[in-house]
């Protein structure tokens, strides 16, 4: 069932070795990563595993998705109270972040959970188990399709199509920036391709009557595997259906379908209850977080309050864009593979099996008014298998082949790695900035307070979730033999569904960002004074300008305070920074965090300065290039005499 070559020794040695190569690609990858994609791999992953590992009943905050409960009142769906409990529960699974709970508690036990580690680690181990994986699945998927010997007897090209294949993965700039991210898609992905590849005899090999009534223990592996990423992210049925009918269909007598069916069907479901009792331990009940996420998503349709696109947006602009350059050779691939649909015994069959569920995946995601281009990172890899036969049969045609071999290797980098360095290291690096500064200045501070009395405080004036909190503010202060961890207060805006749902209502980051002078002196005491407070820029402000409404909910003032620049100089918010320093808050850093313009400028002098707000990249001649930044600001409360440290 298996090419002879899978069951050689040196075959098994390169795989490892192969691996190793792979695992420290993407360490490097991990290594350069300095920035925030999106809020969820940080508030679906490292943040609800933090309050789990370091459960000390502080520093620990939970978004709605782990703490939405059904209301006592609400309309039964099924007429089962435990399913209605599931439809009305949690949409998040505890089943993804075990790896990420793992390695905290160990962290812990060898006393190694230091602010970077904490923070960092986790993307290091999603490397490690599940970018790798996938990279290497990619390789051996590819070596078992065109496993033909007359692929591999093209004597004109010193790769093979496995070569090529791992060779787009690996180059492609979305696996670069998102699969290594703690996103729930990540090992998603990573399910699902080492689910096909364990599944190659069933989907790909010849078909034979000997093995129609007699499964392998590879087939249950992946079959329990699919199971488990049901559970985490409900929407991989629109690969593992597939799977499954193709595996079943395959076979030639009806009872043998049946058999197949039977089981694909066992090992999935025992691999849904294995996370539900995952689920069942951390939650405390019975949680069925998919139902939870079918039942939020798709029939009460809420997906749509974090935007929409419209159902041809995977097609046209959402798969071009994170397939990138390999866009050319797939799309190429997919008219030969639809022109020869009637070989189903060849290497194009089996392309169109990758086809098939390539097609279902996206088909089915599209239906969803929410579209996200990290929701299509499972299929990701197997375009990349389609892409490397085409990248093969390019450079393998012609005796040419060395010229079109350096053509592509040479595309293949430019048209990748320049734009997946900015987005990893300039792009949105502020998020992940701010929580450095803030946790440095923490962990001086906290040296010269006793722990037990002194608790920071952080509020974050800004799109809720736009930063990760306490995963990123871990800082810890040696008491005698013990590590004890400093207690942090923070506060963001919210923007549940709850006020996104409700015209009537208006969310708090909303509110913000419409006045947020208005919305500081509303949630904010200010000071009473009789003498007037001046800015920088010898702006005077009286307190009696400030507007107060009466003292309700009001918050103190916090030791430190970040926001984001164009809210500061909002033009409804022309007097915040003299709010802000009558409260007693005083800039103390300013970060850099995307860039909102770009210019080309002529130079009059080689040593002409331009504001702090924008960078300058000289050009051959006279010409430069102005970068200018949006920036994060952060405030500090003059009471913690920041300065002296």
């Amino acid at each position: 069932m298996y090419p002879p070559h899978f069951r050689h020794q040196h075959y098994w040695n390169f795989s490892f070795f192969l691996f190793g190569i792979i695992v420290i690609y993407r360490v490097i990858n991990v290594l350069l990563l300095e920035t925030q994609f999106d809020p969820d791999e940080y508030w679906q992953t490292l943040e609800p595993a933090y309050c789990i590992a370091f459960s000390t009943g502080r520093n620990c905050e939970l978004t709605w998705e782990w703490t939405r409960r059904r209301e006592p009142g609400a309309k039964s769906i099924t007429g089962f109270l435990l399913l209605d409990d599931a439809f009305y529960g949690p949409v998040r699974s505890y089943v993804p972040l075990l790896p990420t709970i793992i390695l905290y508690k160990v962290l812990i036990f060898f006393r190694l959970d230091t602010t970077w580690m904490v923070a960092r680690a986790p993307l290091l181990l999603n490397a490690i188990i599940v970018a790798a994986p996938t990279d290497l699945a990619v390789f051996y998927i590819c070596s078992y399709i065109f496993k033909d010997a007359a692929v591999h007897s093209n004597k004109t090209s010193p790769l093979k199509v496995e070569h090529w294949a791992l060779l787009a993965s690996t180059t492609n700039w979305f696996n670069g920036y998102a699969l290594i991210r703690t996103y729930s898609n990540s090992l998603e992905t990573v399910i699902l391709i080492l689910g096909i590849s364990l599944l190659c005899p069933e989907l790909f090999g010849e078909q034979c009557d000997k093995q129609d009534f007699k499964t392998r223990m590879a087939f249950r592996i992946a079959f329990l595997l699919g199971g488990v990423g049901v559970v985490i992210r409900f929407t991989a049925l629109a690969a593992w259906i597939p799977i499954g009918m193709i595996v079943c269909f395959r076979r030639r007598l009806f009872r043998a379908k049946v058999y197949y069916f039977c089981n694909a069907c066992l090992y999935g479901a025992a691999g849904v209850v294995l996370g539900c009792v995952v689920d069942r331990y951390f939650y405390g009940f019975w949680a069925i977080p998919f139902l939870g996420s079918f039942h939020f998503n798709a029939l009460l349709g809420n997906g749509a309050l974090y935007g929409t696109h419209p159902w041809f947006w995977y097609i046209v602009a959402g798969l071009p864009a994170i397939v990138g350059i390999l866009t050319i050779p797939y799309v190429y691939q997919v008219f030969l593979c639809m022109r020869k649909s009637n070989l189903r015994h060849t290497i194009w069959g089996r392309m169109n099996v990758i086809q098939a569920i390539i097609a279902s995946y996206v088909s089915l995601h599209s239906l969803s008014a929410h579209k996200e281009l990290r929701f299509m990172l499972p299929v990701l890899p197997l375009i990349c298998i389609i892409s490397g036969y085409t990248l093969f049969i390019f450079c393998a045609s012609t005796n040419s082949s060395k010229g079109r071999l350096l053509f592509v290797l040479t595309t293949l980098l430019v048209m990748n790695y320049p734009h997946l360095m900015f987005l990893c290291t300039v792009h949105q690096r502020a998020p992940i900035q701010v929580n450095k500064v803030l946790s440095t200045y923490i962990k001086d501070m906290a040296t010269f307070h006793d722990i037990e009395s002194k608790r920071f405080s952080i509020h974050y004036l800004m799109g809720c979730h736009s930063t990760p909190l306490y995963s990123h503010l871990h800082v810890t202060k040696k008491l005698g033999v013990l590590d004890e961890t400093v207690p942090i207060d923070s506060w963001y805006l919210d923007c549940s569904p709850e006020c996104r749902s409700d015209s009537r209502l208006l969310c708090e980051s909303e509110e913000f960002s419409i006045n947020p002078r208005g919305f500081v002196t509303k949630y904010y005491t200010i000071p009473e004074r009789n003498s007037r407070i001046c800015s920088d820029e010898k702006v005077c402000l009286n307190n009696k300008d400030m507007d107060q409404p009466p003292q309700t909910s009001r918050k103190d003032i916090p030791d430190f305070l970040a926001m984001f620049e164009h809210d500061l100089n909002n033009p409804n918010s022309k007097d915040l920074k003299d709010v802000l320093i009558s409260m007693g808050l005083e800039e103390t850093d300013k970060i850099k965090h995307a860039v909102k313009g770009v210019s080309l400028i002529r130079l009059n002098s080689r040593n002409e300065k331009y504001p702090d707000n924008d960078v300058l990249v000289r050009l051959p001649g006279r010409l430069g290039l102005k970068l200018q930044f949006e920036h994060m600001l952060v405030f500090t409360n003059k009471q913690l005499d920041v300065g002296q440290l």
